[in-house]
């Protein structure tokens, strides 16, 4: 596989990195906050007015597409489920193929390394005491019991399967990919195990501890914890915009979005796929909606 060097090209859209990066986030902000954000009162009308619309006009599109197929019974999660999968899926997935960067390894879509398994299963277990803890909280429960109440268990687990994919695929696949220089994702990170002692050989098990060689203080962090070259500012942006679109639900929930969102896109890059993160996010999310349908 080539290196990041020698993957840049003359396809790139614009001339300079720093202003490539910018223009994606500013963009992908925007984007986010029209199409995937639910704006409360608190904001200026013109902005909502704008975004309501919008979305109504797609609302509209998917309702007609769907009774083209003989779907003319539409419930709120089917109508949701395809905006999501359109949105956050097919949409991005087209704007990248546009600036030649729609290769499905660009975007993340790549079996994970060895380190995904060790990361699924502790990461759900550390979750565990968070996740009863956000559970317990009323705004939780009075967010999802109504939709659990309407739609039934299985069909709300399989809508939140289609929400949590293309979320993912989005966040941590195509937004990885847009806000690196290269407009892809990084070549896959190694791996190195090769400590002797008990406390370095742990770090490693777990992809830290990595060998580290010159350049800054920022940058030997970044090799210390395996984190790709220029990947960084990719995590923060992917992170800060996860928690922007679970503004409208339940501080707890909120509150723990923006550090989760921040680990999910860390977990992408070490593990080489979003895959990983998304198979730990379904784990807890099936817990959570089970623990609310049986009032646990």
């Amino acid at each position: 596989m080539p290196t990041d060097a020698q993957q840049k090209g003359p396809s790139s859209p614009f001339r300079y990195g720093p202003l490539r990066v910018g223009v994606a986030i500013t963009l992908a902000s925007i984007y986010c906050l029209v199409f995937l954000v639910r704006l409360s009162p608190s904001w200026p009308s013109p902005v909502r007015r704008f975004a309501r619309e919008s979305t109504g006009r797609i609302y509209g599109w998917i309702d007609s597409g769907l009774g083209a197929v003989g779907i003319e019974s539409v419930s709120r999660e089917l109508r949701f489920g395809v905006y999501l999968v359109v949105m956050a899926g097919l949409l991005p997935w087209l704007v990248m193929a546009l600036l030649r960067r729609g290769r499905p390894d660009d975007l993340g879509c790549r079996l994970p390394n060895r380190l995904a398994w060790r990361f699924v299963l502790v990461g759900y277990l550390v979750t565990l005491p968070l996740l009863f803890w956000m559970v317990r909280g009323a705004d939780f429960a009075s967010h999802y019991v109504p939709h659990l109440n309407r739609a039934g268990l299985g069909p709300y687990l399989l809508f939140h399967l289609a929400n949590l994919l293309s979320e993912h695929f989005f966040f941590h696949g195509v937004l990885l990919s847009a806000f690196r220089v290269e407009l892809r994702w990084p070549s896959p990170p190694e791996v190195t195990e090769n400590a002797t002692d008990g406390l370095n050989r742990a770090l490693q098990w777990f992809g830290l501890a990595q060998p580290v060689v010159g350049q800054g203080r920022c940058h030997r962090m970044a090799q210390w914890i395996g984190l790709p070259h220029g990947c960084g500012l990719a995590v923060l942006a992917s992170g800060l915009l996860f928690g922007l679109v679970h503004m409208s639900k339940d501080p707890r929930e909120l509150a723990l979005s923006i550090p989760g969102g921040v680990a999910a896109a860390f977990l992408s890059y070490r593990t080489n796929s979003w895959l990983t993160p998304f198979v730990i996010h379904l784990a807890i999310a099936g817990t959570a909606l089970t623990l609310v349908a049986y009032r646990l």
